[in-house]
């Protein structure tokens, strides 16, 4: 009985760790599959979308019924779009040849070497524009019920009006056509020398034509000056009256653009306004609704008009403010209106101007695409005639092969009493009589993510979460109220009143808590190792660490920096000569040598976002006061990193937390460095069996050695 008991036991337990996922690791990321690029036919009953990375490296176009009664995919087709008349759809093969595919069937036609087509949103009929792949950039108009065909040549871009009627083109960006269906020849509209046109701009191409198609708005990019001659004294002159600084206008030589209107049949060229496509008072209304009720309502689709002028029920995208939860409700037209919840759930479907994608709308019914996600979940697409019924569309779900993550939503208060939030991301292996380490990751709002999802890749400068989590850390994102006239302060209270809330739990190893941040989160993270000394690690990644340069030095646009130093994102709220002490108090670098938390910097010499001086100030700062520090910086790269730079520093990033939060060996970079002769050749990723020296340097002992 006894060896039938440890039989079961050993089996049991062999069955327990077959049964366990691997974790993630970085050979999961380049073929890691997504759903994007959804569209719906103008009847509202077929559907397209892409699988990327089906198969690994390429993508899949995925052809539907919205009934599920008929389906096609294509691997490698690109440029997808519903015809108008819903019996055809037509894309671009891996061959590139054109493909008309008639709707629940297999017949296709093809036309051979084509590099780029349009379809019309709507019409009575199927006309095609296309351009072939050959010199001479021709374009072909083509009605495929008659076989005839319009041919033009020397066109650079071109664009249907919506009902199919017209089409307009510019020509060596130089002038702009317009060809109505059954006319013999194009008409010339405008060109560069046409009365209305800046002179020193230039056709650039041709955006949309208005709804009834009386006019089409064109853009205009600015002309490229005469070159200066070979003995000019090339010499910028900095005016203080400029509206521009020299440097943002030596940028913008040759990229400003500005758009105009040409009307079709006078020609009269004027320069559009901005159009609000919503009524204040509406928007207004709406606000104030969502505020009683904890809710953020934005209109979820582009306002449009019946024929007859009455106005349609407005979707709108819902927020719930306390839970995160996310759907939709629907306002019915009139001023007393009441929105009505449709669906609200767990998820995360559209949140405007930040995450997820806008339901999509047949033109001629009542049916919609929706991609619906959430941490736990892959996004999916999504069909519905109500909101209330939703048929999957896609099933994609790669996180249920690997050790995946789920997420909480914490409240906790903060020092002054505010109620802060932020969410929690624990593997879905989570073992409560463990103590995990905690990395703290940050920017500003952070709570809205609770339902976005995260897939996993090499990082960018932004810390991986999925990685560190399936790998066995915890991830808490806290939110941060930036306060006007005190960012750092306000950084303090956020995260540090987090980390608090955080060391009370069971399962956190607070002896053992990192921080890391990008940009924004990076300036958190180099004030925060200023103001204590309670975190193990900390990696900043292209963060400013000294405001006082920071005020005085030029973003990426050329633009001056002390509108964004002075406002929103860094809140000093006044110049340097007004409050120099305030930019003394929040400026990391001048509390450098307050620093005990050993802190790894990422920052390249091309960032015009941050400057690469505000990381070499951090960086020398440490090295002069003997601090424990290090420096990435990879060649070739700005802002942001990609490729096999974020693969290292993916790598390298992993090593230092592993190090300070986990115990395991540092890595050759970490305890010898690489000499700068040996950049490229030798990585020094491979672990050592020597610790990281102690805090305590060499220019702390020889100050001669500051050269």
């Amino acid at each position: 009985m006894q060896r039938f008991l440890l039989s079961s036991l050993i089996l049991l337990y062999a069955n327990c760790l077959l049964a366990q996922k691997p974790v993630i690791d970085t050979g999961m990321y380049a073929s890691w599959p997504s759903v994007g690029d959804a569209a719906i036919s103008n009847d509202g009953k077929y559907v397209l979308y892409y699988i990327k990375n089906q198969p690994a490296g390429s993508s899949s176009l995925v052809l539907k019924a919205a009934d599920l009664s008929w389906e096609k995919a294509w691997p490698g087709a690109r440029q997808a779009a519903f015809a108008p008349g819903n019996h055809t759809v037509v894309f671009i093969t891996q061959g590139d040849s054109l493909c008309l595919l008639t709707l629940g069937t297999t017949a296709a036609s093809y036309i051979p070497g084509v590099q780029s087509f349009q379809v019309p949103a709507a019409g009575e009929k199927l006309m095609l524009a296309y351009q072939p792949k050959a010199p001479g950039k021709e374009l072909v108009i083509y009605d495929p019920a008659s076989g005839s065909k319009k041919q033009f040549t020397g066109v650079s871009d071109y664009v249907w009006s919506e009902d199919g009627t017209q089409l307009a083109f510019t020509r060596d960006s130089s002038s702009v056509w317009n060809y109505r269906l059954g006319q013999e020849e194009a008409i010339l509209l405008a060109n560069n020398q046409s009365r209305g046109i800046d002179t020193d701009f230039r056709f650039h191409g041709v955006l949309r034509f208005s709804r009834d198609g009386s006019s089409l708005l064109c853009v205009l990019k600015q002309k490229f000056l005469p070159k200066p001659g070979p003995d000019a004294v090339m010499v910028d002159i900095w005016h203080y009256r400029d509206k521009k600084l020299q440097s943002q206008q030596l940028k913008e030589l040759g990229n400003l653009k500005d758009t105009i209107s040409i009307g079709i049949n006078n020609r009269k060229i004027a320069y559009p306004g901005q159009q609000e496509l919503y009524d204040a008072a509406l928007l207004s209304a709406i606000k104030a609704y969502g505020d009683k009720h904890h809710l953020m309502l934005q209109p979820a689709l582009e306002l449009d008009n019946t024929a007859d002028g009455v106005a349609p029920p407005l979707l709108l995208t819902a927020l719930n403010r306390r839970t995160k939860d996310n759907g939709f409700y629907r306002l019915a037209p009139g001023k007393t209106a009441t929105p009505e919840p449709l669906v609200m759930g767990p998820y995360l479907y559209h949140i405007p101007g930040k995450y997820g994608e806008a339901p999509l709308k047949a033109r001629d019914a009542e049916a919609y695409v929706l991609r619906r996600e959430s941490a736990t979940q892959s996004p999916n697409y999504y069909y519905t005639t109500d909101f209330k019924t939703f048929t999957p569309l896609s099933d994609l779900h790669p996180e249920t092969a690997c050790n995946w993550f789920t997420t909480e939503l914490h409240n906790w208060c903060s020092p002054d009493g505010d109620t802060l939030q932020g969410i929690l991301y624990k593997p879905e292996n989570f073992n409560p009589d463990k103590r995990y380490p905690v990395i703290f990751y940050y920017n500003e709002l952070m709570s809205d993510r609770l339902h976005l999802y995260l897939p996993p890749g090499p990082s960018d400068g932004r810390l991986n979460i999925p990685w560190y989590v399936s790998n066995g850390y915890l991830v808490f994102s806290p939110d941060i109220y930036y306060k006007m006239g005190a960012p750092g302060p306000s950084i303090y209270n956020a995260v540090n009143s987090a980390a608090d809330y955080l060391a009370k739990q069971p399962w956190v190893d607070a002896k053992k808590m990192g921080l890391q941040g990008f940009e924004l989160g990076a300036y958190a993270t180099n004030y925060l190792v200023t103001r204590t000394g309670r975190f193990a690690a900390a990696c900043a990644a292209a963060g400013f660490t000294d405001l006082i340069s920071a005020h005085g030095a030029l973003d990426e646009n050329g633009a001056s920096m002390m509108p964004k130093i002075e406002g929103y994102p860094y809140c000093m709220e006044a110049p340097l000569w007004e409050v120099p002490e305030r930019y003394i108090e929040n400026s990391p670098v001048l509390g450098a040598d307050e620093i005990t938390t050993p802190l790894l910097l990422m920052h390249n010499k091309q960032d015009e976002v941050v400057p690469f001086a505000q990381g070499v100030e951090l960086i020398t700062g440490l090295r002069r006061l003997g601090k424990t520090g290090w420096m990435l910086q990879y060649d070739d790269c700005a802002h942001t990193l990609s490729g096999p730079p974020a693969m290292d520093f993916s790598i390298r990033m992993a090593q230092f937390f592993a190090h300070y939060l986990k115990r395991t060996p540092a890595p050759v970079w970490m305890t010898r460095g690489i000499p700068a002769r040996l950049k490229g050749i030798e990585s020094g990723l491979e672990l050592d069996n020597l610790s990281v020296p102690p805090p305590g340097g060499l220019l702390r002992m020889d100050p001669h050695l500051m050269r």
